[in-house]
């Protein structure tokens, strides 16, 4: 499942407080070792920030209809093509294999 930009970025700002927090915490713990550990923890956590951040970047925006154009109208304008599948995302063209018992290419189905 995708997720829209909204999604990643609050995902992003959620790791990047952990990795704030770990690092805020980390001399308040009394042995060395799980202070680099929590540390280290903080640094992978900005790192996966910084992955979803870009991730985000690339995402597409959420597309919203007008308050004017109902729902219905929308999907047509969006697919370009009407999809030959109900619930198919739009744009999907079904593929057929030949059903003669031999192994060759699929078949783009025709609409």
């Amino acid at each position: 499942m995708t997720q829209s930009k909204g999604e990643l970025l609050r995902q992003v700002d959620g790791l990047r407080d952990l990795a704030r927090r770990s690092r805020r915490l980390a001399p308040t713990l009394t042995r060395e070792s799980d202070q680099r550990r929590l540390l280290q923890y903080g640094v992978e956590l900005d790192e996966n920030a910084g992955r979803l951040e870009k991730e985000a970047v690339s995402a597409r925006a959420m597309i919203m209809a007008p308050a004017s154009m109902p729902a219905s109208a929308m999907s047509g304008a969006m697919s370009g093509a009407a999809s030959s599948s109900p619930g198919a995302p739009p744009g999907d063209t079904p593929i057929s294999a030949p059903n003669n018992g031999t192994a060759s290419e699929p078949t783009i189905a025709k609409a």
